[in-house]
């Protein structure tokens, strides 16, 4: 069980990753006008990944309580 709660949090550091790159890069590309739609686009994307940036900051959060209960 430790093992496997060992082996998601580490995925989860590596999404959270990720997903925090995908989020820059996506505000960087927002910051070069090209369209309306495309405004809309990325905002609604920067948005999504923001959430579920929090739900994988939580479940990190988590994790590493239950593994730090467990040492």
């Amino acid at each position: 069980k430790r093992k496997q709660m060992a082996e998601r949090l580490s995925k989860v550091e590596a999404e959270v990753s990720r997903t925090e790159a995908a989020i820059a890069e996506s505000e960087e590309a927002l910051g070069r006008y090209v369209s309306a739609e495309e405004t809309q686009r990325l905002s609604a994307l920067i948005e999504e990944k923001r959430r579920s940036l929090q739900a994988l900051e939580s479940e990190w959060a988590e994790l590493s309580e239950e593994l730090e209960a467990t040492e």
